[in-house]
């Protein structure tokens, strides 16, 4: 193997494992350890089921940025949305349990593959438009434009090229979208045991953009997905509910 190969697809990987979660747990001390602040008096409701259903419709639907920006929610929640997806969907490539599921309600190996190619391919060309959205409103908003960083830009077009990369890979065809050879390949990183990587320039190019952005993460503006689990919102308003009683 070459270096490059030898350092994206075996040593990097274990780099990408400690980076991510040890910066996701220092991220999460942090939110979890700033002082909850005076609770808004509000009305909140009142039973669990109307909690679980407004913050289900907070995280999802994003009613607020609907209301204030629709422009910017049509940009911004098909991009949560198929982000979501393409995540679950890359959990075939660590565990069968997907894969079991859909046999479970009659699916065919072969009806798997089919529906992983058209739907895997449909949400990488959303998840590419939505991210080109984005990034065109960035740059033609004046405002939103003078307010930005380069680090927003850059976040962006790093997206885009993760996006480009996999629908290449959809595209062409290459031999190593197969599932039982990437499960072969992640199962040795989990087991300490790694295996000799695919080494075509374009998984590989692609790999390298995933493995950096999930290093870079837990850092990044990009956590807020994650971190509203953990926000003094969330907290506050069970202080409040609390009161209520």
């Amino acid at each position: 193997m070459s270096v490059i190969v030898t350092f994206v697809g075996i040593i990097l990987p274990y780099i990408t494992i400690v980076a991510f979660f040890g910066g996701f747990i220092y991220r999460i001390k942090g939110w979890l350890s700033i002082p909850i602040p005076m609770p808004i008096s509000v009305t909140y409701p009142q039973s669990r089921g109307e909690q679980v259903k407004n913050i289900a419709s907070a995280i999802l639907l994003f009613p607020d940025l609907f209301r204030k920006d629709r422009n910017l929610w049509f940009g911004a929640w098909p991009f949560h949305a198929v982000l979501a997806i393409i995540i679950i969907g890359h959990w075939r490539l660590f565990m069968d349990i997907p894969n079991r599921v859909l046999m479970a309600i009659g699916y065919t190996t072969q009806g798997i593959e089919h529906l992983s190619s058209v739907f895997g391919t449909t949400v990488g060309i959303i998840f590419f438009i939505a991210v080109l959205y984005l990034l065109v409103r960035r740059i033609t908003q004046v405002t939103l434009r003078n307010m930005s960083n380069p680090a927003d830009y850059f976040v962006l077009l790093w997206l885009l090229g993760i996006a480009a990369t996999g629908l290449t890979m959809r595209f062409v065809g290459l031999p190593y979208t197969n599932i039982a050879t990437m499960q072969n390949y992640f199962w040795g990183i989990f087991t300490l045991h790694p295996i000799a990587p695919p080494t075509d320039p374009i998984f590989l190019t692609h790999y390298l953009l995933a493995q950096l952005l999930l290093i870079s993460l837990p850092f990044s503006k990009l956590i807020h997905p994650i971190g509203i689990f953990f926000t003094q919102g969330i907290k506050n308003s069970l202080v409040v509910q609390k009161q209520l009683r």
